[in-house]
């Protein structure tokens, strides 16, 4: 999810904004069966590496918070020690999702755009980032979705197929 307060386009570096960039990966992990899944290798690295090259070597955020779990920030400030000596800030989140967004937001002192990512999500691109940093300019707030597929039934209160919703109007977000 992107936010801005203002309506500037920065498809130039005249137009440049402050941005800062919230990755969330304070989860336990519970439907890993107790592993953490920042932590499970993708292609020979750790998962989280993936989503944090993106957004710090796209050059577009001045900032880099990455939220952690109590139990996962000390590992990741080993692993991710060269992230951290070039600014990537380490913090801990709390009990929901929310609260972890919201302890990222509070390491921000001078942005006027802030990305929030699920930092579990790896396939994140600099284009996806730059689109959307774009379209949070001109509109005030973006969030990239994904079309939907599958076919969807909405069901009663009884589990009774009430209709199949036309999977036009419905867009799946992976952000938190």
């Amino acid at each position: 999810m992107l936010m801005n307060n203002s309506a500037t386009d920065i498809t130039s570096d005249s137009n440049r904004v402050s941005a800062a960039a919230v990755l969330v990966a304070a989860g336990s992990g519970s439907r890993m069966n107790g592993g953490d899944k920042i932590f499970q290798s993708l292609c020979s690295r750790p998962l989280i590496e993936h989503s944090i090259s993106v957004f710090m070597d796209s050059g577009l955020f001045q900032t880099t918070i990455l939220v952690l779990s109590k139990n996962t920030i000390d590992k990741a400030h080993d692993l991710l020690s060269d992230r951290v000596s070039e600014g990537l800030i380490l913090t801990t989140g709390g009990i929901r999702r929310q609260d972890s967004v919201l302890r990222g937001l509070e390491k921000i002192h001078n942005a006027s755009v802030v990305a929030i990512h699920d930092g579990a999500r790896p396939c994140v691109t600099e284009l996806l980032l730059k689109e959307g940093l774009q379209k949070v300019m001109k509109t005030g707030a973006a969030i990239p979705v994904i079309p939907v597929t599958d076919t969807v039934k909405s069901v009663n209160k009884y589990s009774r197929v009430e209709r199949t919703v036309p999977r036009e109007e419905l867009k799946f977000s992976q952000t938190p």
